[in-house]
C-alpha cells in the first residue's frame, strides 16, 4: 500500500511525461510571441515618431522666414525618405514651389534677392541629390535652361551639389556630380569637393583630381589663382599646418594675391604631383601679353617653377621660357625677387628686439597695442610664459585682465589636449566668471567623461552652468545647452531639469544676436585688433548633439523643449535633431 502511495505521489510531483517536441514547440511559441511583441512595440514607436515628424513639417510650413521654412522642409523630407518616400517627395516639391522664381514686389516683401532665392533652390537640390540623383540632375538642367540672370551656372550648381554629397558621406554621388560640373569647365570650388572626398575615400578623390587636370588641358583660359587653388590639394603653405587638409594661405605678391603652394603636403603620390605640374605648365603657356591677368599669371609661374625645379626638372626650362615671354609686359616690380618675400616662412619672433622697440614708445595706447600684437603671436605659438611676461607691461588694466584670462584659457586648452586635466583645473581656479572659464570647464568635463570619472564630470558641468549664468553674452545660451547635453550622460534627471533654463535663455536672446555668434574673442587697443579662437578639445558649439541626448533620455521633454524655442532657425535645428534621434534610434527587431 505504501509502495502504491509513493508511486502516486511520484507521478503527481513529476507530472505526466510529455513529448519533447511538444515542449520545444511551447518554448518556440513563447519566443515567437515575445518577438512579435517587440516588433509590434517597435512598429508602434516608429509610427509615432514618423507622425511626430510630419506634425513638425506642418509647423515648419508656417515659418515666416522663407529660407528657414524651405530648408527645414527639405531636411524633414530627407529624414522621412526611408519611411514614407511619397510624403518626402511631396515635401521636396513643396520646398521647390516655395522657392520658385518670384516678381520683384514679392522679393521685396520676402526681404530676399533673386540671387538669394536661386541659392536656396540650389540647397534644396543638394538635399534631393542624396535621395534621387536623376531628379536632382533634371532640376539642375531646368535651372540652366531657364537662363535667368538669377540662376547659377551649371558648373556651379553641379559642383556645389557634389560638395554637399561629399560632406554627407555620399562619395560616389559626389564624384558623379563633380564630373557633370567638368562638362562645362573647371570651378575653383571643386577643390572643396576634393578635400572632403579625400576624408572619405582618398582613391576616389585622387582619381577625380586627375580628371580635373585632364579637363584643365582643354580650357582655353584658366584663371591663374584657380590653377594655384587646385595646387593646394597636393601642396600647402609653410604658414599653415600641413596636417590640415583644408588649410590654405593667400599671400600678397606685389599688387596681386596668390595661393601659397611653397610647402609640400605629406603622403601625396608622385603621379599626382607630376600630372599637376604638367597641366599647370600647359595652362600657363596659353596666356598672352594682352591678358589682364598677366601679373597674376607671372606670379603663378614663379611659384610653379619653384616646384618644378625640385619635383619635375624637365618642365623647368619650359616654365622659364614662358616666364621670359610674359616678363615683357608685366610691371617691373614683378621681376624683382624681393616682391616674393611674403612667400617665405615667417621668421621666428625676436622677442627682446621687439620689446625694446615697443618700450621706447611714449604713447601708451600705441605701446599697449603693440604689446597686444606680440602677446597674440606668443599665444599662437603656445608660449604662454612669455605672453604673461609681456602682459605685465600693459598699462591698461582692463586690457591686461582680458589678456590674462585668454592666456590662462590658451594654456588650459593645451593642457587638456595632452590629457593634463589637473593643470586645466588649477588655471580655472584663477579665472573670472567669464566665457573662457565656462568653455574650459566644459573641456574639463569632457575629459572626465572620457575617463569615466562621472562625479568629477558632473561637478564641472554644474560649475560651467553656474558660471555661464553670470555673464551677459549671446553665446551664454549655447554654453548652457552644451552643459545640459553633457549632464544628461551622467545625471539624466539634472540634465533634463537644466534644459528649462536653456530654453528660457535662448528665448530671451535677440535673434540677430544669435546669428552673429563667433567663437573667438576679439581684443582691440587703438588701431590694433587681434582675435583669439576659443577652441577646446572635446567642445563643439553645435546645439544638435545636446537635443539628441535629450531625445534619447526623454522624447516628450525633448519635443516640448525644442518646439518651445521662439527663434525659427534655432527651433528648426533643435527639432530636426530630436526627430533625427528618434527616427534613427536602434531597432530591437527588423521591421517588415
Amino acid at each position: 500500500m505504501k509502495l502504491v502511495l509513493f508511486g502516486l505521489i511520484s507521478v503527481s510531483l513529476l507530472g505526466v511525461p510529455q513529448n519533447p517536441r511538444l515542449q520545444e514547440k511551447k518554448v518556440e511559441s513563447r519566443t515567437n510571441t515575445s518577438e512579435r511583441d517587440t516588433l509590434d512595440s517597435t512598429r508602434n514607436k516608429r509610427t509615432l515618431d514618423v507622425l511626430r515628424t510630419k506634425a513638425f513639417a506642418e509647423r515648419a510650413s508656417t515659418f515666416h522666414d522663407l529660407k528657414t521654412k524651405v530648408i527645414t522642409l527639405s531636411r524633414i523630407a530627407d529624414l522621412l525618405w526611408d519611411f514614407e518616400e511619397d510624403f518626402a517627395r511631396q515635401l521636396f516639391l513643396k520646398s521647390l514651389d516655395n522657392a520658385a522664381r518670384k516678381d520683384d514686389a514679392t522679393l521685396r516683401e520676402l526681404k530676399i534677392t533673386a540671387r538669394g532665392l536661386a541659392r536656396i533652390r540650389r540647397q534644396i537640390i543638394g538635399y534631393i541629390s542624396k535621395r534621387d540623383r536623376e531628379w536632382a540632375k533634371r532640376l539642375i538642367d531646368s535651372e540652366v535652361v531657364a537662363n535667368q540672370a538669377d540662376s547659377f551656372s551649371t558648373v556651379q550648381v553641379n559642383v556645389e551639389t557634389a560638395y554637399d554629397l561629399a560632406l554627407t558621406d555620399h562619395p560616389q554621388g559626389a564624384v558623379e556630380f563633380a564630373e557633370r560640373s567638368l562638362q562645362s569647365g573647371v570651378s575653383p570650388w571643386i577643390v572643396g569637393v576634393l578635400v572632403e572626398l579625400r576624408r572619405k575615400n582618398e582613391s576616389l578623390a585622387n582619381d577625380l583630381f586627375l580628371k580635373v587636370l585632364a579637363r584643365l588641358a582643354n580650357e582655353p583660359n584658366v584663371n591663374p589663382n584657380t590653377l594655384l587653388f587646385l595646387g593646394t590639394y597636393i601642396f600647402t603653405s609653410p604658414k599653415v599646418s600641413p596636417d590640415d587638409p583644408a588649410a590654405t594661405a593667400q599671400v600678397a605678391v606685389g599688387r596681386v594675391i596668390v595661393y601659397d603652394i611653397t610647402a609640400d603636403r605629406p603622403n601625396i603620390p608622385p603621379s599626382l604631383i607630376r600630372a599637376y605640374l604638367q597641366s599647370a605648365t600647359a595652362a600657363l603657356g596659353r596666356f598672352t601679353a594682352r591678358s589682364e591677368e598677366l601679373p597674376l599669371a607671372y606670379a603663378a609661374a614663379y611659384l610653379i617653377l619653384g616646384k618644378a625645379k625640385r619635383l619635375a626638372p624637365d618642365l623647368a626650362p619650359i616654365l622659364s621660357a614662358q616666364m621670359q615671354a610674359l616678363s615683357q609686359d608685366v610691371p617691373a616690380a614683378m621681376l624683382d625677387d624681393s616682391t616674393y618675400k611674403n612667400l617665405a616662412q615667417s621668421p621666428p619672433l625676436n622677442l627682446d628686439e621687439s620689446l625694446a622697440e615697443v618700450d621706447r614708445l611714449t604713447d601708451s595706447i600705441l605701446r599697449d597695442g603693440r604689446y597686444l600684437s606680440i602677446i597674440e603671436q606668443l599665444w599662437r605659438l603656445k608660449d604662454y610664459s612669455r605672453a604673461r611676461t609681456v602682459n605685465e607691461k600693459v598699462s591698461d588694466q582692463h586690457l591686461q585682465l582680458r589678456l590674462r584670462s585668454l592666456i590662462d584659457f590658451g594654456e588650459g586648452a593645451v593642457a587638456l589636449e595632452r590629457g593634463d586635466v589637473r593643470t586645466g583645473e588649477k588655471l580655472i581656479e584663477k579665472m573670472p566668471f567669464n566665457i573662457e572659464r565656462t568653455i574650459l570647464l566644459l573641456g574639463v568635463a569632457h575629459a572626465h567623461l572620457s575617463a569615466k570619472r562621472v562625479q568629477a564630470a558632473a561637478d564641472a558641468l554644474r560649475d560651467a552652468s553656474q558660471t555661464a549664468k553670470k555673464f551677459d553674452d549671446a553665446r551664454r545660451s549655447t554654453l548652457l545647452l552644451l552643459a545640459a547635453g553633457e549632464m544628461l550622460k551622467v545625471d539624466p534627471v539634472s540634465g533634463t531639469t537644466m534644459f528649462a533654463d536653456v530654453i528660457k535663455d535662448f528665448n530671451n536672446q535677440k535673434p540677430e544676436s544669435l546669428r552673429r555668434i563667433v567663437w573667438a574673442q576679439k581684443v582691440e587697443k587703438g588701431r590694433v585688433v587681434r582675435v583669439f579662437p576659443l577652441n577646446v578639445n572635446g567642445v563643439s558649439y553645435q546645439l544638435e548633439p545636446a537635443f539628441r541626448e535629450l531625445a534619447k533620455a526623454d522624447a516628450e521633454t525633448a519635443i516640448v523643449s525644442a518646439s518651445g524655442l521662439i527663434d525659427e532657425e534655432v527651433c528648426a535645428n533643435a527639432m530636426l535633431a530630436v526627430m533625427d534621434a528618434l527616427l534613427k534610434s536602434p531597432q530591437k527587431g527588423k521591421l517588415q
